[in-house]
């Protein structure tokens, strides 16, 4: 996934039928001692990407099969930002 297009990709998505508050999940160096996982809404998960200097290689998912993954359980809430790095 492009980084550097999230807010355009995350804006289609919606545009296209996804919900702006729907969970969405953007995983940074994946499978590696820098992994950083940053989870958020659909809507604003692409300016929390840029504020937290997050870079390609990245991946984003969301929907709603997120809401079983243990770290937006552990938060409590999408809508409160969960950053880890592993």
């Amino acid at each position: 996934m492009a980084v550097r297009h999230l807010q355009q990709i995350t804006a289609a998505l919606i545009e296209g039928g996804c919900a702006s508050w729907e969970a969405a999940l953007v995983v940074e160096g994946a499978y590696t001692a820098q992994e950083r996982i940053l989870a958020g809404p659909l809507s604003t998960i692409a300016e929390q990407v840029r504020a937290a200097d997050i870079r390609a290689p990245a991946l984003l998912l969301c929907g709603p099969t997120l809401e079983a993954c243990p770290i937006l359980q552990a938060a409590g809430s999408i809508s409160e930002v969960v950053f880890a790095q592993h």
